[in-house]
């Protein structure tokens, strides 16, 4: 069963909007390393940022997967039929 914060729109848009402002900010720091011509450690911080996003992702994805998806399959039957075609 997915949690409220996966099942309710707002609390779930916050966890995308969340995981977003810190690409954002990421993105901020890197640009001032850039400036400041701080290669390897603009390098490093680029590097941390996508192992970071990579795993919160990945994350958020096997909490999303097993409950979330199931669940509005089964409330709403045409939803596997819509789903199958995203992938197609």
């Amino acid at each position: 069963m997915a949690g409220p914060a996966l099942t309710q729109v707002p609390s779930h848009r916050a966890i995308h909007d969340a995981a977003f402002g810190e690409v954002e900010g990421a993105g901020a720091w890197a640009c001032v390393l850039w400036d400041s011509e701080e290669d390897q450690r603009m390098l490093d911080a680029l590097n941390a940022l996508l192992v970071k996003m990579a795993a919160r992702i990945l994350n958020h994805t096997q909490e999303e997967e097993p409950g979330l998806f199931i669940e509005r399959m089964r409330g709403d039957p045409g939803c596997r039929a819509r789903t199958d075609a995203l992938v197609a």
